[in-house]
């Protein structure tokens, strides 16, 4: 299996500030279009469903930095995934690999880019117990069906397409052979055990006298038992998984089990840590199914298992979380944060364990371009867990890491996910990154080591368990002196009033476009205090007001050194962009100094009343960053500005 360095740069889930990147890259890439007619048109609606959570993009990033600057990441490649309507399986869609073209041999950079973009998007399925995934595609791409099959991928068909002739292989690769979930997870690795044991879907878990039970009913995928088929729906396989947590099983648990009603007209299963033999017997007597932990570890796969963990929960000193170096930066400014865990691991943090306080250890892979490793740690002050869809109910603190919006993003396919709030202190940063296997001597089990190798760098997941002796080594390593002050954008004190601000450049679009806008203020702040930018998103509490176009040409007019305006077809018909534009329309007419303006179009719409010769940029071909850069240098920045 291939193994990326440990210094790789990251392939996650793409965020909803990244979006607009996305549509950029989708949009250049013509290796599909050859072989399906409607490409464009499926591309736009995709790119539509991931906006509203229907599909899931996977993105690979390569990382860069002119010299001296922090470094930072660029979106390379991409695969999209989709619930299949036809059966309880996923669809990978539109695999972007990059400097490419058709038929033509892959460079190794864009192998390495694919290989992890599929084992991304299989660990996602894994996790959330999808028994198959499939792509469909065509024959004539060899190169990528090879990267397929190198990963345990097979040709389940071979079909011609109809809308064009075009011959396709159709591939899949069943999931769930090993167990990859939260270890101390049980009632997750329970509902993984039934689906492995009998195809099947299960009911809410519900607690009965200290015991768990999770009751399911097969799924068989023929029309004989499907739900059209009423005779053969009645006679389906039906029971209940027991799960006896953290304790050996005793003769009253089998007394709860037995004394059901239902009892003797369902299948029944028993998972607890230890059973003695004569109660092993009792089952067998019972026609109960047992099974232990030790046999449990040996079922979901051995050592290729999460649950073959080096360390029990009285162990376990922390998490270890994997974080880009523009969040930590973004963290680290805070005196207080609110950080979320989800769908990975956080069972097994248990304050009450230990007089030792928990830590949040940061993983980075490239940190101020010192290499990969631990940069710093938070101390956990509280934990709490709940469902996401009950947490995106709440009122989110000031502190939050996320906003709700991007929490509801990740809720795809998972809003019954439990969701570890986290409480954090103050960050502590480290002298230098801490590797986990080269010159990891911090690191003084081996086998924890490899643990941390294997989760973090290995399968590329987002959190590992910290032991409490790593944890304290880096308890050790927070007491040295470290200033990272210089890493962090300078904090400027809220006005009373957005009128009592100077502002070095202001924006006005639409709606629709506010995904792209957000990435260009984001890249700006790297540059200019955030506080000196007039985003509308940023002042809401101050621009919700009567005789607002008054206001707004006070701001425009006096307060911003550049004003920029994104014209769109969505702008062309906004109520609000219209009243903006007339207010920056009578700017231009009036303004001594017309260089304080600077106009881009996104998609070549220009609104009625403006003239070209005022000078324009078509922004539909450019990247974010490179929309920032033009920004900055219009203001004045000549130097050390990344290119894009």
């Amino acid at each position: 299996m291939y193994v990326p360095p440990e210094n790789s740069p990251p392939v996650r889930r793409i965020r909803r500030s990244e979006q607009a990147e996305l549509a950029q890259l989708c949009r250049q890439d013509k290796r599909w279009e050859k072989y399906y007619r409607g490409h464009q048109v499926w591309l736009d609606k995709a790119l539509k469903d991931v906006e509203s959570k229907d599909r899931v993009v996977f993105g690979a990033f390569e990382s860069y930095h002119e010299e001296g600057d922090v470094p930072t990441l660029r979106l390379i490649a991409c695969i999209f995934i989709k619930l299949s309507p036809f059966d309880k399986s996923f669809e990978l869609k539109n695999l972007i690999l990059p400097s490419d073209q058709p038929n033509e041999k892959l460079s190794p950079s864009a192998v390495e880019a694919g290989r992890r973009l599929i084992e991304k998007a299989v660990r996602f399925c894994d996790l959330r117990n999808i028994p198959k995934i499939e792509i469909e595609l065509p024959t004539q791409e060899h190169a990528i069906i090879s990267i397929f099959l190198g990963l345990d991928f097979r040709i389940a068909a071979v079909r011609d397409r109809n809308d064009n002739g075009v011959r396709v292989n159709i591939l899949e690769r069943s999931i769930g052979d090993f167990y990859h979930g939260d270890p101390f997870y049980k009632v997750k690795f329970a509902q993984w055990l039934i689906r492995c044991y009998i195809s099947c879907e299960t009911s809410k878990p519900e607690e009965i006298q200290n015991l768990i039970r999770i009751p399911f009913e097969s799924k068989p995928f023929t029309r004989a038992f499907s739900d059209d088929n009423q005779v053969g729906r009645d006679k389906r396989i039906h029971g209940s998984l027991w799960l006896v947590e953290d304790d050996e099983l005793l003769e009253s648990h089998i007394r709860v089990i037995t004394s059901r009603p239902d009892y003797h007209n369902e299948l029944s299963l028993l998972l607890a840590d230890s059973i003695s033999e004569e109660l092993r017997q009792r089952l067998l007597t019972e026609k109960i199914t047992s099974i232990d932990w030790a046999e449990a570890v040996e079922i979901a796969g051995g050592p290729m298992s999460s649950l073959k963990i080096p360390m029990g929960v009285d162990d376990i000193g922390g998490v270890i979380t994997v974080l880009e170096q523009e969040q930590i930066l973004s963290y680290a400014g805070k005196s207080s944060l609110t950080y979320y865990l989800l769908s990975g691991i956080h069972m097994g943090l248990n304050p009450d364990v230990s007089d030792e306080p928990l830590l949040l250890a940061v993983y980075c892979h490239n940190w101020d371009n010192l290499g990969a490793g631990i940069v710093g740690c938070w101390r956990i002050d509280s934990i709490e867990r709940l469902q996401l869809r009950r947490l995106l109910k709440r009122e989110f603190p000031k502190d939050s890491a996320l906003t709700k919006e991007d929490l509801d993003f990740y809720a795809t396919y998972s809003e019954d996910e439990w969701v570890a709030v986290l409480n954090l202190g103050e960050y502590m940063p480290l002298p230098q990154p801490l590797p986990i296997i080269r010159n990891g001597e911090w690191i003084k089990d081996e086998k924890i080591r490899k643990y941390l190798y294997r989760e973090l760098i290995h399968n590329g997941n987002n959190s590992a368990y910290l032991d409490r002796d790593s944890a304290a080594t880096l308890e050790t390593e927070m007491q040295k002196p470290t200033d990272i002050r210089h890493l962090l954008k300078p904090e400027v004190a809220p006005a009373t009033d957005v009128t009592d601000k100077r502002f070095k450049v202001g924006f006005s679009f639409s709606g629709k476009e506010k995904a792209i806008v957000e990435q260009i203020v984001a890249l700006l702040s790297g540059y200019i205090p955030k506080a000196s930018i007039f985003y509308y998103h940023d002042h809401l509490a101050h621009t919700s007001r009567p005789n607002y176009d008054l206001y707004l040409k006070s701001i425009y007019s006096e307060l911003c050194d550049l004003v920029v305006p994104f014209f769109s077809l969505d702008y062309m018909t906004s109520p609000p962009c219209q009243m903006e534009w007339k207010v920056i329309r009578e700017i231009g007419f009036s303004l001594k100094n017309p260089e304080r303006l600077m106009y881009f179009t996104l998609d070549g719409s220009i609104p009625e009343g403006f003239s070209r010769l005022d000078g324009l940029i078509e922004a539909s071909a450019l990247a974010p960053g490179a929309i920032a850069r033009l920004i900055l240098q219009r203001l004045g920045f000549s130097e050390s500005l990344p290119a894009y």
